[in-house]
């Protein structure tokens, strides 16, 4: 080869030899070949560069590792969680003594089993709690009693029968009833009533219950002032003046007889305790005026300190303690 040639010739050989694959220039004195490619073989499979930590003095720091647990190594104990307290539920109505008014048929009906079955005490506390719970029927109270009566209690029985009364004045199992109890008390005393006469001219207030005169003076009222309307157009109808002037003293004396029951009631108390001591005043140490037995009647007329003042229908007057009574409400 012409010596024109011998530039162009290794240029052509550079050139060849840096297209071939693995062909590079000879290393330069420095850090083992073998050891580079070895650190960098993580970084090359995994795809990622290495993390490196450089400090101020220029040192590279490997990342650190995470330390693996040791076996032996107690787990922490774990914490048992604080006990919360529970809220509070509402009783039962079988806890409270109260009978839920849906359940009002059904609790009668037991009662009323007991009753036929002569389990009067049993037959007692479910028409008291039927009572307790807000019943205040008539036909309970006269059921009421007549456990009472059969289980010897006589003077809470003619209690009940007294408040049976004020709910059902016409009934008369009521009263034959309370006719048959009054007449098993030791005591020959005659019940706080009025005389039948006097009963026999009110006989709207004594045969009405407060209910019903209630309901009677309220429907009068209403018709009475639609009379008086319908006169403002009919003056000269003398059937609808006479017709408006009875209403109105029908509704008078229904409206008395309100008035009587809300201003001047009647209280009436039944003994209760086999014997109850009526005393001259309101210390123990008084004297002893008479002596009551169970199922007497009396009436109320004061009240002090635990001590009642009542009176007999023959007009006896004293003090006896409170708990040796029954209150008739």
């Amino acid at each position: 080869m012409r010596a024109r040639h011998w530039p162009m010739a290794t240029a052509l050989a550079l050139l060849c030899l840096a297209a071939v694959p693995g062909a590079s220039a000879p290393p330069a004195a420095g850090p083992d070949p073998g050891a580079a490619a070895g650190a960098a073989a993580p970084a090359a499979e995994s795809g990622l560069g290495e993390l490196k930590i450089t400090t101020q003095s220029g040192k590279t720091l490997a990342p650190a590792l995470e330390e693996e647990p040791d076996d032996a190594t107690e787990p922490l104990p774990e914490t048992a969680p604080t006990p919360v307290a529970p809220l509070p539920r509402p009783e039962p109505a079988a806890q409270t003594g109260l009978v839920p008014e849906a359940e009002w048929s059904e609790a009668l009906h037991r009662a009323s089993e007991a009753y036929a079955a002569g389990r009067y005490a049993a037959a007692v506390k479910l028409y008291q709690r039927l009572l307790d719970s807000g019943l205040d029927n008539g036909h309970v109270h006269y059921n009421l009693g007549n456990s009472l009566v059969r289980s010897g209690r006589l003077g809470q029985g003619i209690a009940a029968y007294l408040r049976a009364e004020r709910l059902l004045p016409r009934d008369g199992d009521v009263r034959a009833n309370l006719g048959y109890a009054r007449q098993s008390t030791k005591d020959a005393i005659e019940p706080v009533a009025p005389s039948a006469l006097v009963q026999t001219l009110f006989f709207w207030h004594y045969g009405l219950s407060a209910r019903e005169v209630l309901l009677l003076t309220g429907l009068l009222n209403l018709l009475f002032w639609a009379g008086l309307i319908v006169r403002l157009f009919r003056r000269e109808s003398e059937a609808l003046r006479w017709a408006v002037v009875g209403l109105l003293l029908v509704l008078l004396a229904c409206g008395g007889s309100l008035l009587a029951r809300t201003a001047w009631p009647t209280d009436l108390a039944v003994a209760v305790a086999p014997e109850v001591k009526v005393r001259s005043g309101t210390v123990r140490d008084a004297t002893v005026l008479f002596e009551l037995h169970e199922g007497a009647e009396v009436e109320l007329l004061g009240e002090d300190a635990g001590w009642l003042k009542i009176r007999l229908a023959d007009g006896k007057r004293g003090w006896l303690i409170a708990d040796g009574v029954e209150r008739v409400d």
